[in-house]
């Protein structure tokens, strides 16, 4: 008994110093990590939008946080933002339709938006500089490039459920989250090309 009394001891030492913000952090790992288990080139952009919205309270409406500086930064749309707080039982869906499903499908396409431009970017600047891109940089582009097919085609699958058909605004929220992650993926497909060429992939 002394010594689970001076083991708890030592650990209550241990984590006092610890910011709070360590600990949000730390659960933002853990629930990525649970609800995405599949998309771990994904997590670090996950968490980022993670830590984003979770500033805002749930009595916060989503078009409310989207005009956070933070999330503009990410450039967030309202139901992705509204997507990870139902995800994360913060807002109670809003129709029979409005499902898990959905919710994944928002996140992940919202993550993988950001992962896509900050590598174009990184790219551009490379060939821009007539700098063959580093060939760690062409893989990962060239993973995104496989996401944003994948993801692509599962837009395509939820456009074609009748059951969205009756609902206006989730086809709109679909439509609109999938030619978004389109600009940015034929934007990431043209610079990874001419990059790939004078790399010699």
């Amino acid at each position: 008994m002394q010594l689970d009394r001076g083991l708890r001891a030592d650990e209550e030492e241990a984590t006092a110093d610890l910011p709070s913000s360590f600990f949000d952090q730390a659960e933002h790992v853990d629930n990525i990590s649970r609800r995405f288990p599949n998309d771990p080139h994904l997590h670090s952009y996950l968490i980022r939008i993670a830590g984003a919205i979770a500033v805002a309270g749930p009595e916060v409406m989503p078009e409310e946080v989207a005009a956070f500086p933070n999330i503009q930064e990410l450039r967030l749309e309202p139901w992705e933002i509204a997507a990870y707080q139902k995800l994360f039982d913060r807002r109670a869906p809003e129709a029979e339709e409005d499902n898990e499903d959905l919710w994944l499908l928002y996140m992940r396409a919202a993550a993988l938006r950001i992962k896509v431009d900050e590598e174009a970017t990184l790219l551009a600047a490379s060939t821009g500089a007539g700098i063959s891109p580093e060939s760690e940089l062409l893989a990962r582009a060239k993973q995104s490039l496989d996401s944003g097919k994948e993801l692509d085609e599962q837009f395509n699958d939820f456009l074609h459920e009748a059951v969205y058909y009756s609902n206006p605004k989730i086809l709109h929220q679909l439509y609109r989250s999938r030619f978004r992650l389109l600009r940015g993926f034929s934007g990431l497909w043209l610079i990874y090309d001419r990059g790939g060429q004078r790399a010699g992939v």
